[in-house]
């Protein structure tokens, strides 16, 4: 049987090993190398994985589809460590190779590739994917055809372009009448329309984001925030993104608040205590060692109290703008940055067109997987666990 694998990604290559046991199998890759998205994962040293995979680290859409597949992640886990042979070191739940190298993934990836005598066609597009009767036949870009018994598309989506994933393969389904949801960036900074924050730039400091809908809290994300001259970045700013392009994209109401010392609860008391105990000579002195100076001057500005004040000499109306600022300072969100500034797509090919072993209801002998699909996790490993998966089913069930 022979089967063509549409893009030579993680979830892609996972699928080409698993089908070449039981199958004659050829990749097809855009680029001139393979796995060119695992280089730059986890800042190029690859977090393939997590310890605690739940379908809550993924988008609420997919949460019912990830019931079905998550229970083969024991066995996803032990055939990249055990049969691949990739080493890992655990750091707070985020699984790297013991290397801290990505490279070291994708030499292993190739070398199997290479074992399984998997062909690979390097720098070729698919601009077209016919069915009749039980054979497929595929359209590359340099004008020559392929025919294939069992198909499985792997091209990613549109986040990082320069990495392979243009979102070509979105219209590749749509011409088989699959039924794609809009896409957006996800794991993305965050633009915000206020100009006088800017002055915030270049700081990095630990927060609490909080995204609000009808005044209720609907996602909340504690970690390390950056303060970028357009925005907010870091991985709490990237594990809330994915909600804010579907509240944009929506037109929905929603506020999202900072709160830039979460570890204190009742911050009053507290500034009240360090006050009386430390007797400060200014504000600036009373909270210079929990904010970062520049951080600091920005928000005394933004309140328009002189950091030479003391505690006892504000009002309490100033007082009171002073601990909302520090505890739940509001951010105006006006837009993401930009597919190429993300690391992963949000939306894709709707789950109710695939099957719990990732083949098109429509067209059995094609599957579907990876991020091409309508599954996008939060920062830590989530992504690359989810398209090894897909990859992993997809591969094992093609004689399915």
């Amino acid at each position: 049987m022979k089967v063509i694998v549409i893009g030579g990604g993680a979830s892609g290559i996972i699928a080409a090993i698993k089908a070449s046991e039981v199958s004659d199998v050829t990749i097809i890759e855009g680029n001139s190398k393979i796995g060119k998205k695992i280089l730059v994962t986890g800042n190029g040293r690859s977090n393939f994985w997590n310890e605690s995979i739940s379908e809550r680290n993924y988008n609420e859409e997919s949460h019912e589809f990830l019931k079905d597949i998550l229970p083969i992640k024991n066995e996803v886990y032990n055939f990249l460590t055990n049969s691949l042979g990739i080493t890992p070191t655990n750091k707070n739940g985020y699984l790297y190779p013991r290397s801290k190298t990505a490279s070291s993934i994708t030499t292993v990836l190739e070398k199997r590739i290479k074992r399984n005598n998997i062909e690979v066609i390097y720098d070729l597009k698919v601009t077209k994917i016919t069915t009749e009767n039980n054979n497929i036949k595929i359209e590359l870009s340099d004008n020559t055809t392929m025919t294939c018994d069992k198909l499985i598309i792997a091209t990613g989506g549109k986040a990082a372009s320069k990495t392979g994933s243009d979102g070509s393969g979105y219209n590749l389904l749509k011409a088989l009448d699959i039924e794609i949801t809009p896409v957006l960036p996800a794991l993305v900074p965050l633009i915000i329309n206020d100009k006088t924050r800017l002055d915030w730039s270049g700081v990095r400091t630990d927060a609490k984001l909080s995204v609000y809908e009808n005044n209720k809290i609907i996602k909340e994300e504690l970690g390390e925030l950056q303060l970028t001259n357009t925005g907010i970045s870091g991985i709490v700013t990237f594990n809330i993104s994915g909600l804010i392009t579907s509240l944009l994209e929506t037109k929905k109401q929603f506020e999202v608040y900072i709160d830039f010392l979460p570890e204190i609860e009742d911050i009053s008391t507290f500034l009240e205590e360090k006050n009386k105990n430390a007797n400060p000579e200014s504000i600036e002195e009373l909270l210079e060692t929990m904010i970062n100076y520049k951080l600091l001057n920005s928000l005394l500005s933004n309140c328009h109290i002189n950091k030479n004040q003391k505690w006892t000499e504000l009002s309490q109306e100033d007082k009171k703008e002073l601990i909302s600022t520090l505890k739940k300072y509001k951010i105006n969100i006006s837009r993401t940055e930009d597919f190429e500034k993300a690391q992963v797509t949000r939306g894709g090919v709707c789950l109710n067109e695939i099957t719990s072993n990732f083949s098109l209801k429509k067209y059995p002998n094609i599957k579907v997987i990876g991020e091409i699909l309508n599954v996008d996790g939060i920062c830590g490993g989530y992504n690359l666990a989810f398209a090894f998966m897909s990859g992993y089913i997809a591969g094992s069930s093609i004689n399915d």
